[in-house]
């Protein structure tokens, strides 16, 4: 569904880029978060409550106590098999990128049009989805441990394509 998304928005904002000004795209694309905002600000929220089947309390409690809740988080992040792979996702996601380096060339030194920068959003959401069919319909049977290698390979390759222009 993301890539779906992806795909209608870069589609569209390089189109709106073109009828509208930049200032107003962002203004537009700032008024979601600011809608969800308030939406949040006006539901009201009923307490629910539940009372415990066992006959030595048959009183009504709160269902969502926020002390053991916490707790057991702490326990469950402090799991090796949980704190090392949320550790090296967050290590991995902290370093730079060339996304924005690239961002800057695109539009700085090759002149590339907001029409055109949508078009590559659109051939990136597309890939997305083609890579979710050829996952569903060949790839389900396939070892993770074997995706993983080829697909890391195949990254490596590809995102080391980007130093042929610099």
């Amino acid at each position: 569904m993301k890539n779906f998304g992806v795909l209608l928005t870069a589609y569209f904002s390089g189109l709106l880029l073109e009828i509208i000004s930049k200032k107003a795209v962002f203004g537009i694309t700032a008024l979601f978060p600011l809608m969800i905002t308030f939406t949040a600000l006006i539901l009201t929220e009923e307490r629910v409550t539940f009372i415990d089947p066992t006959p030595s309390s048959n009183r009504s409690r709160s269902c969502c106590k926020l002390s053991p809740n916490i707790k057991k988080l702490i326990r469950f992040i402090q799991k090796k098999e949980i704190l090392y792979p949320m550790l090296f996702v967050l290590a991995f996601s902290s370093t730079p990128s060339t996304s924005g380096a690239m961002f800057y060339f695109y539009t700085n030194d090759l002149k590339f049009p907001p029409n055109f920068l949508g078009q590559i959003k659109v051939v990136y959401a597309i890939a997305g989805l083609t890579g979710i069919f050829i996952f569903n319909k060949f790839l389900k049977t396939v070892p993770f441990k074997k995706i993983f290698l080829v697909s890391a390979l195949i990254t490596f390759i590809c995102g080391s394509l980007q130093l042929v222009l610099v």
